[in-house]
């Protein structure tokens, strides 16, 4: 067995860091999406409709059992055969398999966050003269976000993670490009290409981590903010 080359990493890394515009393009859409539908999911889920309910709870449980990489086959393979779409641009595959997965995940975060709060603060927001949608804005969606940072964090994280996944379908993202480095090496530094992975993948994680930190703690000083404007008022 070959000796571990450290002199091989910074080599490594400028072969595969350009790849990362691929992860985060199919990142950022699948987080938009999955935001935007895992809101209206729970939506769905705090309203009186029984079946718009039970078909969001049920939507939840399905994308739970299904593993990530069964998903993202079904979606490339059986997406063509419904639809008619190219299956060049891998990208797109990638980014709706991966808002399916995190969309669940989201609503269930939006849901316990907005179940947690006292809803008589939006009653106290409308006697001193606020609109229903003022108070939901200014009063109860920043502290919903703010106790539901932490799970949108972690869903943050599991898009980044379970994203890797896509050079099973032939995309050169982040790992795509690594193991294209290995076949094209012949099998050669496959330790240190995955140990210069591990320093890229690092610090986005970090980074996510100490953003949602920062934003979770600017929201928490708007809101008491908010809390005293309206006690005064």
């Amino acid at each position: 067995m070959s000796k571990f080359d450290w002199a091989k990493i910074p080599e490594l890394y400028t072969k595969i860091i350009p790849s990362i515009t691929v992860t985060l393009e199919y990142v950022v859409i699948a987080f938009f999406f999955g935001l935007l539908f895992g809101g209206l999911l729970a939506w769905a889920k705090l309203g009186k409709s029984k079946i718009l309910r039970a078909l969001a709870y049920g939507y939840t449980t399905v994308m739970r059992c299904v593993p990530a990489i069964v998903l993202l086959f079904v979606v490339y393979y059986g997406l063509p055969r419904i639809i008619p779409i190219d299956t060049k641009g891998k990208v797109k595959f990638v980014a709706i398999t991966l808002a399916l997965f995190t969309t669940g995940s989201l609503s269930e975060a939006f849901r316990s966050a907005y179940q947690s709060l006292d809803k008589s603060q939006a009653e106290a927001a409308k006697s001193i003269g606020m609109t229903g949608p003022q108070a939901l804005w200014f009063i109860l969606l920043p502290q919903m976000i703010r106790i539901a940072i932490p799970n949108i964090c972690n869903s943050l994280l599991a898009l980044v993670k379970e994203g890797a996944l896509a050079y099973t379908i032939g995309l050169y993202d982040l790992l795509g490009r690594g193991n294209y480095l290995i076949g094209k090496n012949l099998g050669a530094y496959v330790i240190e290409t995955y140990v210069t992975l591990v320093i890229i993948y690092w610090p986005i994680s970090l980074l996510i981590t100490f953003g949602s930190k920062r934003l979770e703690a600017l929201l928490d000083v708007s809101s008491r903010k908010e809390r005293k404007r309206s006690a005064h008022a």
